[in-house]
């Protein structure tokens, strides 16, 4: 546990000021947050018995975050899509009949897009605004630092108070009150880092978002851990110490991040 906690205090305000500062470091960040995350994919799904295509989905979650960096217009992110259905569909129908499951297929494809594509709301998130009626990069800060209230609360609550599981099919480990603890530190999280950062939208506004993030940022986490359960694997790697691989550490970002984009590009449109 100290060693997470250590990992946490010192990641954090890494991470944030990466944020702050934005280009280069943060797409540099996202890169390696992208292709480490992919190597992790790759890795379960090699477990749980998917095509072997490590070059192709690396190069495809690259190319996932280069797009969110360069590209003004959505036709490149169609055509990413269509190629990372395309490969692993051809080479279904190309391989030994009867020899690939489907299931092989949908897990090949969906890695770059899950990982790639995912993460990549956060460059995307970080350029939104104009600096004067709202600013991308606080968004994008509020987001990070939301989602990791919810998982810390989560963790905490869960260990010191939970006694009901929640699905212990998934993720054994987790609890009603841990997940209701969570969800109740993203509320404060959200209030409190609107304050800090003069997020200029009402207190309704702040818990309901916060509410929002704290809901999803739980969903993403159980996403990823049916994913380790397929795999037969209690983590995607070693990467963080105590925390297991990386893609355990973003996992509820790459459903959070994607999120507050939306939500903010459709409510202040």
């Amino acid at each position: 546990m100290i060693t997470r906690m250590l990992v946490g205090v010192v990641g954090i305000p890494i991470i944030v000021g990466i944020v702050w500062q934005g280009f280069p470091l943060l797409p540099l960040l996202v890169t390696f947050a992208s292709l480490w995350g992919i190597k992790e994919f790759n890795r379960l799904n090699k477990k749980a018995g998917a095509l072997d295509i490590a070059p192709f989905t690396l190069l495809l979650t690259f190319l996932f975050v280069v797009n969110s960096q360069f590209s003004d217009n959505n036709y490149s992110t169609i055509a990413l899509f269509g190629i990372c259905l395309t490969i692993p569909i051809i080479l279904y129908i190309l391989g030994p009949k009867n020899k690939i499951p489907l299931r092989t297929v949908f897990l090949t494809a969906i890695g770059p897009i899950y990982v790639g594509f995912l993460l990549s709301h956060s460059i995307l998130l970080r350029e939104l605004g104009d600096g004067i009626l709202y600013q991308g990069r606080d968004w994008l800060i509020w987001a990070i630092l939301v989602t990791f209230s919810t998982d810390t609360g989560a963790y905490f609550i869960g260990r010191t108070f939970g006694k009901h599981k929640l699905l212990i099919g998934i993720s054994p480990n987790k609890t009603w009150e841990g997940a209701l603890g969570g969800l109740l530190c993203a509320v404060i999280a959200s209030y409190g880092i609107c304050l800090m950062l003069n997020i200029d939208i009402t207190p309704l506004e702040q818990i309901a978002l916060g509410g929002l993030i704290g809901i999803f940022s739980q969903m993403g986490d159980l996403l990823e851990s049916s994913l380790k359960r397929i795999a037969c694997v209690k983590d995607s790697g070693s990467l963080l110490p105590g925390h297991g691989g990386l893609l355990d550490r973003i996992d509820s970002l790459l459903v959070t991040l994607p999120l507050t984009y939306y939500v903010i590009i459709t409510t202040q449109a």
